[in-house]
């Protein structure tokens, strides 16, 4: 079910309120998603939203409780996540359009396992080829993410947006990276990508992609990425078609059903 306690909590001159679930971290953010609240107000266990939201997350179907039920809910259910370090609220929470506070905040979540990444969709699967080694004798470090990138440019295929969409006068723009190498891969280990897509706004996308060593079945590497939809007529950022708003849109609703909560790094955030 859906929780929200009163708007008592102070920050940068407002009151807030916690919204959260006791069922699961998927019904939380579909209901959200649905509120138009952003992925950036997610904090741990809850979204932080201003006292001005809460009648219209009611409304929506969230149930008032106070605080301490709230908190007490999620310990019950397994799902209250204790803050790791220290986290705050940006200028930009409370700027302009007076929507739900923006975090930055420390990761929330332990790396997958390559058992929990390997039965997801893959792509550029491939051995680690020679000139791709560097004088440590494994994968060079700009590498990894060419690669990864090339495999969420795979991804992104059957969502509507070809690898020839330049040709077509439209692009995606890499906006943001937070990069975390784990284990090394050498020559000719055997090497494939996943991806889970996380959110999106108007005209920006958010990522996780993860290079596996499938010779040693273990992760490697995690790149998190914000990218953004161009219209090479203007060189501008430009709303997603809809079609392609269709298909991330629904690679996003099936992504967040994966049974593990996506190990973002509280860097980076849809705008």
């Amino acid at each position: 079910m859906i929780l929200v306690d009163p708007p008592n909590a102070p920050g940068h001159g407002r009151l807030w309120s916690h919204l959260a679930s006791d069922a699961s971290f998927a019904e939380l953010h579909a209901f959200a998603r649905g509120l138009g609240i952003p992925e950036r107000g997610f904090d741990r266990d809850h979204y932080d939203v201003p006292a001005e939201w809460y009648d219209r997350v009611v409304e929506a179907g969230a149930q008032p409780v106070s605080s301490r039920e709230l908190v007490a809910r999620l310990v019950v259910a397994g799902l209250r996540r204790r803050k790791r370090g220290a986290t705050r609220l940006t200028d930009s929470a409370v700027g302009g359009g007076g929507g739900p506070a923006a975090i930055v905040a420390s990761v929330s979540a332990p790396h997958p396992s390559y058992d929990q990444l390997v039965g997801m969709p893959a792509y550029v699967e491939q051995p680690v080829p020679i000139a791709f080694e560097d004088a440590n004798g494994h994968l060079n470090v700009r590498h990894y993410t060419g690669i990864a990138s090339e495999g969420l440019d795979e991804s992104l295929v059957e969502l509507g947006i070809p690898q020839n969409w330049p040709v077509q006068g439209h692009a995606c723009f890499s906006a943001e990276h937070h990069l975390v190498y784990l284990a090394e891969l050498r020559t000719g280990d055997m090497l494939s990508a996943r991806v889970r897509m996380l959110g999106r706004s108007e005209r920006a996308a958010h990522a996780l992609v993860y290079l596996l060593d499938d010779t040693h079945q273990r992760l490697s590497y995690v790149m998190e990425e914000i990218f953004l939809h161009v219209d090479l007529g203007t060189r501008r950022t430009a709303p997603w078609p809809a079609e392609v708003a269709a298909g991330l849109d629904a690679r996003i609703a099936e992504d967040g059903r994966l049974p593990w909560e996506p190990d973002v790094s509280g860097s980076l955030a849809l705008r």
